[in-house]
């Protein structure tokens, strides 16, 4: 299966429309279109939005493989809550998950 058949597949999984797919990462339906036909988006940004949207992982969308398939839901959940915070914040939870896990040095 190639990227763009994984985008089509994961948009029709979700339910969703080119359309609102388009409408949610902010690009027009005509460029969301063209993804699904073989075209690459231009930034990684864009891409990862894409996937957010989709549900999709980004080493699934450019591989094929999802090793985080085998995240047990808590483990999902967690990673899904680190993703959703700014990256300015990240080290924070980092740096307090480390306490809790008994390695802060």
């Amino acid at each position: 299966m190639t990227k763009h058949d994984r985008l089509r597949a994961a948009r029709k999984t979700k339910g969703l429309t080119r359309a609102q797919v388009a409408d949610a990462i902010h690009v027009s339906e005509s460029t969301y279109r063209e993804w699904e036909r073989g075209r690459e988006p231009r930034s990684l940004d864009t891409a990862q939005r894409l996937c957010d949207v989709l549900g999709i992982t980004m080493e699934y969308y450019l591989t094929g493989r999802d090793h985080s398939a085998s995240l047990t839901p808590p483990e999902r959940a967690v990673v899904d809550l680190y993703r959703a915070i700014l990256e300015e914040r990240r080290a924070c939870v980092v740096t307090v998950m480390e306490a809790l896990a008994g390695r802060l040095k």
